[in-house]
């Protein structure tokens, strides 16, 4: 598991870093990447594909939260952790 977050946290990462660099290069280049543009272009996808994106990222959040409950990083289990080795 801690492969598939090491993994998934790079491409996740790195394409926000690429797009954080394209979208601060934009106006240079001329390319379009406001939120208005964005807006229009997933607006303009069929509805199926919508529907898909916007049912995948739930389940993807609830998957992602509830794997991190139950490996124990961060929360509760982290803050027990390090309160019963201080003293």
């Amino acid at each position: 598991m801690s492969s598939l977050h090491r993994i998934t946290g790079a491409t996740l990462s790195g394409a926000m870093y690429v797009f954080g660099a394209a979208y601060l290069v934009s106006p240079v280049f001329g390319w379009h990447l406001d939120s208005a543009t964005m807006a229009a272009a997933f607006g303009s996808l069929p509805v199926a594909a919508k529907v898909l994106t916007k049912v995948s990222l739930f389940f993807w959040g609830q998957w992602e939260g509830g794997s991190r409950g139950k490996t124990g990083v961060g929360g509760e289990d982290e803050v027990k952790w390090i309160c019963a080795n201080c003293g």
